[in-house]
């Protein structure tokens, strides 16, 4: 007898494992897989929704999932995106360039190029550093220019261009600067030439009077005629001192 029931014991608990694997089998057939195209529309949730964090979270480590997918460019342009309204450039970078270069028909392509500079600019660092940053947002820009003359985008790459250039001619003001603080006063004066014929109608332009009227007064020279083009309304504060020294009496 108990052999028996040890039998029938057994029985059931493989009739029970069986009919668990069947109802387990079934379930699971009626589970959904999530599709690229059902991520894609939620991690475009997440950007439009502000959520940038959540779509770092959810593609940073998935690219490649997209890449060579009709969502390639859409994942690569909220990745990108996203690491820029974090501020996180040095991510978003190579993830524009990415998409530039992989993805010559997308429709993101024109706004990645944008952002692209855009990113460049705003990784720069103080004027007082190297600017080879901006170096290369200006190339970008000229790259975007060559391939797209006649953007909707155009008006925005060049007020971008235009606060490039200012930077730029302030960071030449910067070695100016530093040249007159040392008494160097030709080597100051050829970089304000140089200034001049690369960055006009800049705020290192207007500068520039100011330091060549400095270094005239130092020298003994007549300096009234520099002066009058100087805008002193749009001096700024970190260079009062230089102005207010170029009204003092010797």
């Amino acid at each position: 007898m108990p052999i028996f029931y040890g039998i029938i014991t057994y029985m059931r608990k493989i009739t029970y494992l069986f009919f668990a694997v069947v109802l387990f089998s079934g379930c699971t057939g009626t589970i959904k897989k999530e599709s690229k195209e059902d991520k894609i529309h939620k991690i475009e949730t997440y950007y439009e929704n502000g959520k940038y964090q959540k779509v770092l979270d959810a593609l940073k480590d998935q690219i490649s999932y997209y890449i060579y997918t009709k969502y390639g460019d859409d994942a690569e342009y909220y990745l990108a995106m996203s690491y820029f309204h974090l501020k996180d450039y040095d991510d978003a970078i190579p993830e524009f360039e990415f998409l530039i270069n992989t993805y010559p028909n997308s429709p993101y392509r024109e706004k990645s190029y944008y952002f692209l500079a855009l990113s460049h600019y705003k990784n720069s660092p103080r004027i007082e550093r190297d600017q080879d940053e901006l170096k290369k947002a200006l190339q970008v820009i000229r790259d975007f220019e060559t391939e797209y003359p006649s953007s909707p985008l155009k008006k925005d790459f060049e007020k971008l261009k235009k606060d490039i250039i200012n930077k730029l001619s302030l960071k030449m003001i910067d070695i100016i600067k530093t040249y007159y603080n040392l008494e160097k006063y030709t080597s100051s004066l050829l970089y304000i030439n140089l200034l001049r014929k690369e960055y006009p109608n800049t705020e290192g332009e207007n500068l520039s009077y100011l330091f060549e009227a400095l270094i005239r007064k130092e020298e003994g020279m007549d300096y009234t005629d520099i002066l009058s083009k100087l805008n002193t309304k749009a001096i700024p504060k970190r260079y009062k001192k230089y102005y207010k020294k170029l009204l003092r009496e010797k």
